[in-house]
C-alpha cells in the first residue's frame, strides 16, 4: 500500500539507527593544534558521498517499518512454500496459513504477466500489532513483503473486495514483480553488484501505484479503480478545473488529496492504457523500463511500448477524463442538486460530525496538514470553531451523552504496539477518561441514559462487535463469529433496544440491524444498495439515514421502518457521508466533498424532498467463500521452522567507492545487510592498502530483537590532520570499537513523545602514520578507552505544510568517561547538554525556535581535538575560531514559509517542494580555562531554504543559502551555499 520513497527510507532508517554515511565515524574532526582545515579528508569524503549518494539514491527502497520495534517476546515462526516464507508469531499462525495459499495462487496468477520470478523467494512478514492497515514491500537487499494484519476498510471508504488479504497481498506482490524486473544491460550490473540496482524503482510514483492498485482492480475482486468513493475525488479535480500536474502525481505533497493523488491518478490512468493499448503492454513497459539504458528513460520506454511520449499520453487521458466528468455531472444535475449550509471552509478530511445535546453544535474530527488530528466543535450560527482534544483520529464514531463525548483514538501501548481505545471528555470540564487500555476497541456508541457501550474490537484481521455496561462489566460479544467478518459505526436505536451497524462480509457491506436483548441480527434491508455505511438513527426511530454509492455517487438515503422504503436524501456531485441528525430532528449534517476535501455541511430534514428509489432484490444468499479459486495450505507448505535471520541477513549486493589516505586513493567495497523482520541490521565498508599492507573498515552492527537495542561499532582508519599552523600534513591511524545499549520508552508524557537511554563502552587506539620527527608539536598517541551514558526526550511536532517542528521540546544529555580504571592512557571527562524548544505563532507555520548547546570536558591535556576540546561552529565567524575545552552556543530563530510550488520538471523528478526563510540570532564561545574567562561572541543573518524532491521521491535536497554577520571581534560577512539531504 503506502510505500516512502527510497532515499528517505535509507536517510531515515540511518537517522534513527545513528547511522553516519558514508563510512567515518560521526562527529570526527580530524584538526590538530593548528585549527587550519579538513585538508586532504574533505577530497575523499565528496568522492566517497557522491559516489554512496549515486548508487543509494538509484535503487534504496528499504520498508519505513525498518525502525519499528517488535515485542521481544514474540517468538517468531516460517511457514516455507515453493516461493514464498511467511514469518510469523504463533498469535497469527492461523493467517500465516491462509497466507500460504494465497501467496502461490496469487503468485500463479500474476508472475506469467510479468514474465519473472524473482530470483530469491519473497520473505512475508506477518505482524498484529497495530490497528491500522498497510503494507510495504522492498527488494533490496532481499525480496520481502509486509503485511499488518488489519482490515483495510473503514467508515469514510468502505471497500468491496472477495478477501482482504489477497486484495492487499495483490497489491504488493505486483510491487514486487515489477520493482523486482531487470532487463538487458542491467542483468550485467545486477550479476556484477548483485541485488542493488533496480532501474523500475525510478518510475513516476503513478507508475508505481498505478500498476499495483490496477491489479488489486483487475485481478483481486473489487479494488481502488472501482471505487466510487475513491474515483469521486477525480471526477471533483476534473469538475472544478483543479487538475494535479503529472509531476504532482509523480511524488507525494501536501495539497489535497496528498499521498493519494499516485494511486487516484496511476490507477485511472493505466486503466484508460489498458482499455485504449491493451493490457499486454502495461507489463511490456516494466519489462522494456527494466532496461532503463536501452529504453532511454521513462519517455524511452513509454515511446518504445506505445509508440507515444508520456506526456502525450498523460494528455489524451485527462481529456477523457474531463469528458467523462462533464458527461456524469449532466446526468447527476437532470435531479435538484442538493445545496446545502456549507460550515466549515477548510477542506482535507473533516469527518464523522456529531450535533451535540444544543442544535448549534456540531463536534467533527479534522485532518489536515496544517495541525495534528482533532476533534473540534463548531457553531453553525456564530461559526466559533474550537479545539477539543488531539490525538490520532480519522474516521471513528463521535457520541455524545449527558455532555459527555465518546471517541476513540490510537496510542502506544506496551511500548511495541499502537492500538486504539475508548475515551470519554466531559465538554464542560474537559477532563478525559480512558475507558479501555490495550483492547483495541473503537467506533463508540452509548445508550441515551449513558449506561450501556457499543464499541468494535479488532483483532487477528477481523473487527468484532462488543457490548458492555459504561463501566466495562457485562462484557458481550453481539453478531457474527465468522473469519473475515467486520463490523463499523455501530449506533444504538433512540429506544436503545437496537443497533444498526454496517457489516462486511464476504459479498458486500449492508447495515443490519441488532436486537441488544436477543441478539438476532438482520439486514436493514433485501434490496441491493450497493456498499452501505455509518447508520443513523433520526430521534424518532422512523428513519435510519446512511450513505451508499447506489447512484454511483455516494449519496445519503433514508430507510424507513414502516414501508421498508427507501428515500435518497442528497444529491450532490462529489460526496456526501456520515450524516448525523440534530437531537430536535429538524436538520441534518454530513461530510460534504468538494476538490478541496470534505467540509460539514447542513441540510433540513425534510422527507417531502425525499426521492424513492428502488434496487434490485438480492435472490441468491451471499457466499461465505471466496469467488476466486483457491490452493489448499497443505498441497503448498512444505517446511515449518523457527525463524532465522542469517539467510536474509547475508548481504546480497555491493558496490565500490574510493577511499583516500596516505598512500592515494584506494578502492573500497560496500555492503548492507538487513534481516527479513527488520531487526539485525549492518553496513560494512572495506579495503586493503597494498602498499602499507593494512586494511581498512568500518563495520555497524544493530540487533533490535531484544529491549535494550544493542549496537556494535568496529573501525580502523585513517585521518589526515593540517598541523603546525597547516605547514604540514599528518596522517593518524584510528582504530575503534565501540559496544552500547539502548533503553527506550515511547508516549512517556503524551502520545507523540519518546525518551532513550544509552550506555556503552568505546576503545580508541591512536597511532601515527606519519613520522613525529618531522612534527614540531607532537599528538597525543595510545589507548582511549572508557564508558559513556546518554539520554535523550523529544515531543517535538511536525506537520504537512511545516518547514521545520513547530512546538514541541527536545533535550539531549551525553556523559563520557576515560579513564585508566577502564583501560585508557588518558584521563578525561566530557559533558555534552542540547536543548531546542520551538513555539507556534499566531501565523500558520511561522515558528519561533530556541535552542542552547554546551560541552565541558576536563582531565589530561590532549592535543588532538575531538576528544577535550571543540571546535565551536559559529556563523559569522572563520570555522577554527573559536575553540575550548569548555563550550556553549545559543541561538534564536525565526522561520517562515515563503511558498510552496510543489511543482517540477521531468515529469516530476526534479520537484521543488516548498521554500522558507530563517531569520536567526547566535551567541556562542569557547575558553580552555574557566567558564569565566569564555569570551562570547554574536551573529546574526538569514537563509533562504529550497527543498527539492528528485529522482521521483529517491533524492530529497535542502539547498541553503545563507547570509552572516559576526558582530564581534573577529566576525566577518559571510555568504555561504549549503546542500543537505
Amino acid at each position: 500500500m503506502d510505500k516512502l520513497t527510497a532515499l528517505t527510507h535509507i536517510f531515515h532508517l540511518c537517522k534513527l539507527k545513528g547511522f553516519s554515511p558514508p563510512c567515518l565515524p560521526a562527529g570526527k574532526v580530524p584538526l590538530g593544534e593548528g585549527l587550519i582545515e579538513k585538508s586532504t579528508q574533505i577530497r575523499s569524503r565528496w568522492v566517497r558521498a557522491v559516489i554512496f549518494l549515486l548508487v543509494i539514491c538509484s535503487i534504496f527502497i528499504i520498508p519505513a517499518h525498518a525502525a519499528t520495534y517488535f515485542d521481544p517476546s514474540l517468538k517468531w515462526k516460517t511457514l516455507e512454500t515453493l516461493h514464498f516464507k511467511i514469518n510469523y508469531y504463533p498469535q497469527i499462525e492461523d493467517k500465516a496459513i491462509k497466507m500460504a495459499s494465497i501467496a502461490e495462487e496469487v503468485h500463479s496468477r500474476l508472475s506469467p504477466l510479468f514474465k519473472h520470478i524473482p530470483d530469491l523467494k519473497t520473505d512475508i512478514v506477518l505482524m498484529d500489532t497495530t490497528d491500522y492497515s498497510n503494507g510495504f514491500t522492498s527488494v533490496i537487499p532481499n525480496p520481502v513483503i509486509t503485511l499488518y494484519m488489519a482490515d483495510i476498510g473503514s467508515n469514510q471508504r468502505p471497500t468491496s473486495y472477495d478477501d482482504w488479504l489477497r486484495y492487499v497481498f495483490t497489491h504488493e506482490y505486483t510491487h514486487l514483480l515489477h520493482l523486482d524486473t531487470v532487463e538487458g544491460s542491467f542483468k550485467l550490473f545486477k550479476f556484477l553488484f548483485g541485488r542493488d540496482i533496480f532501474p523500475n524503482a525510478l518510475s513516476p510514483k503513478f507508475i508505481i501505484e498505478g500498476l499495483a492498485t490496477y491489479m488489486e482492480t483487475n485481478y483481486s475482486k473489487g479494488g481502488r479503480g472501482q471505487d466510487m468513493r475513491f474515483l469521486s475525488m477525480l471526477r471533483m479535480d476534473a469538475l472544478d478545473d483543479n487538475f494535479k500536474s503529472i509531476d504532482q502525481a509523480s511524488v507525494d505533497t501536501a495539497r489535497w488529496p496528498m499521498g493519494n493523488i499516485s494511486y487516484l491518478y496511476g490507477v485511472s490512468f493505466l486503466e484508460y492504457l489498458s482499455q485504449i493499448y491493451g493490457e499486454d503492454k502495461l507489463f511490456k513497459l516494466s519489462q522494456e523500463y527494466g532496461d532503463y539504458f536501452y529504453a532511454y528513460g521513462i519517455d524511452g520506454a513509454f515511446q518504445q511500448v506505445y509508440g507515444k511520449s508520456l506526456w502525450v499520453l498523460w494528455r489524451d487521458w485527462q481529456e477523457e477524463v474531463v469528458d467523462k466528468s462533464k458527461a456524469q455531472k449532466e446526468k447527476i444535475i437532470k435531479s435538484k442538486l442538493t445545496k446545502p449550509q456549507i460550515i466549515t471552509y477548510k477542506g482535507y478530511s473533516l469527518l464523522k460530525p456529531k450535533w451535540g445535546q444544543d442544535p448549534e453544535s456540531i463536534y467533527y474530527i479534522q485532518s489536515n496538514q496544517d495541525d495534528a488530528s482533532q476533534i473540534r466543535r463548531i457553531n453553525i450560527k456564530t461559526k466559533d470553531d474550537v479545539k477539543i482534544c488531539d490525538g490520532i483520529m480519522i474516521d471513528d464514531n463521535l457520541n455524545i451523552v449527558n455532555d459527555t463525548l465518546y471517541f476513540s483514538k490510537g496510542d502506544i501501548y506496551n511500548n511495541f504496539y499502537y492500538f486504539k481505545d475508548i475515551y470519554s471528555l466531559e465538554t464542560k470540564t474537559k477532563n478525559i477518561k480512558r475507558l479501555t487500555t490495550g483492547f483495541r476497541a473503537s467506533d463508540p456508541a452509548v445508550s441515551k441514559d449513558g449506561s450501556k457501550i457499543v464499541y468494535t474490537r479488532n483483532k487477528n484481521g477481523n473487527r468484532t462487535l462488543w457490548f458492555s455496561n459504561i463501566d466495562g462489566t457485562g462484557l458481550l460479544r453481539l453478531g457474527a463469529t465468522f473469519e473475515g467478518v467486520q463490523y463499523f459505526s455501530p449506533q444504538f436505536s433512540p429506544d436503545s433496544t437496537k443497533l444498526a451497524v454496517a457489516k462486511w462480509s464476504p459479498g458486500g457491506q449492508k447495515i443490519n440491524i441488532i436486537d441488544i436483548k436477543t441478539g438476532a441480527e438482520s439486514p436493514m434491508t433485501t434490496q441491493d444498495l450497493s456498499l452501505e455505511a455509518n447508520p443513523c438513527f433520526t430521534p424518532n426511530g422512523k428513519y435510519i439515514l446512511f450513505d451508499s454509492e447506489l447512484s454511483g455517487v455516494p449519496n445519503i438515503y433514508a430507510f424507513e421502518y414502516a414501508s421498508n422504503k427507501i428515500f435518497k436524501v442528497t444529491n450532490v456531485l462529489g460526496m456526501a457521508l456520515m450524516p448525523d441528525v440534530s437531537k430536535d430532528g429538524k436538520k441534518i449534517a454530513y461530510s460534504n466533498y468538494t476538490s478541496r476535501g470534505f467540509d460539514i455541511a447542513v441540510i433540513d430534514l425534510d422527507p417531502r424532498s425525499w426521492t424513492e428509489v428502488s434496487a434490485k432484490i438480492k435472490n441468491k444468499p451471499v457466499s461465505l467463500v471466496s469467488s476466486q479459486g483457491s490452493m489448499d495450505a497443505s498441497d503448498v507448505i512444505v517446511n515449518k521452522y523457527d525463524y532465522n535471520p542469517i539467510p536474509t541477513l547475508i548481504p546480497k549486493f555491493w558496490y565500490p567507492y574510493s577511499y583516500y589516505n596516505e598512500n592515494g586513493s584506494h578502492l573500497l567495497g560496500s555492503t548492507v545487510g538487513l534481516d527479513a523482520l527488520s531487526q539485525q541490521y549492518f553496513t560494512l565498508q572495506g579495503g586493503y592498502d597494498w602498499r602499507a599492507k593494512r586494511s581498512f573498515y568500518f563495520f555497524n552492527y544493530y540487533n533490535d530483537q531484544f529491549l535494550p537495542q544493542i549496537r556494535l561499532i568496529l573501525g580502523d582508519t585513517a585521518y589526515a590532520y593540517s598541523w603546525d599552523f597547516a605547514s604540514k600534513l599528518y596522517w593518524e591511524r584510528e582504530k575503534y570499537g565501540a559496544l552500547s545499549m539502548t533503553f527506550y520508552d515511547n508516549s512517556v508524557f503524551s502520545y507523540y513523545d519518546r525518551q532513550n537511554f544509552t550506555l556503552g563502552y568505546q576503545a580508541i587506539n591512536l597511532s601515527n602514520i606519519t613520522s613525529l620527527e618531522i612534527l614540531t608539536t607532537k599528538p597525543s598517541l595510545g589507548n582511549l578507552s572508557g564508558l559513556f551514558v546518554g539520554y535523550s526526550y523529544s515531543n517535538l511536532r511536525a506537520y504537512g505544510y511545516s518547514i521545520s517542528p513547530e512546538e514541541g521540546f527536545s533535550l539531549a544529555v551525553f556523559f563520557k568517561s576515560f579513564s585508566r580504571t577502564t583501560g585508557s592512557d588518558f584521563n578525561l571527562i566530557n559533558y555534552l547538554v542540547s536543548g531546542t524548544q520551538y513555539f507556534k505563532t499566531a501565523i500558520p507555520h511561522n515558528i519561533l525556535g530556541v535552542s542552547a548547546t554546551g560541552s565541558l570536558s576536563y582531565g589530561d591535556s590532549f592535543v588532538q581535538s575531538g576528544f577535550n576540546y571543540k571546535f565551536l561552529s559559529l556563523r559569522g565567524y572563520p570555522y577554527n575560531l573559536i575553540s575550548g575545552t569548555k563550550s556553549a552556543l545559543g541561538s534564536v530563530k525565526y522561520l517562515f514559509p515563503v511558498s510552496y510550488p510543489e511543482s517540477g520538471f521531468g515529469y516530476g523528478y526534479l520537484f521543488f517542494d516548498r521554500l522558507w526563510m530563517e531569520m536567526f540570532f547566535d551567541s556562542g564561545g569557547a575558553s580552555l580555562g574557566a567558564l569565566k574567562d569564555i569570551l562570547w561572541k554574536r551573529s546574526c543573518g538569514a537563509e533562504l531554504n529550497l527543498q527539492t524532491i528528485n529522482g521521483w521521491g529517491m533524492f530529497p535536497v535542502v539547498l541553503k543559502l545563507g547570509y552572516a554577520k559576526g558582530i564581534d571581534a573577529g566576525g566577518e560577512e559571510q555568504i555561504y551555499f549549503n546542500i543537505s539531504l
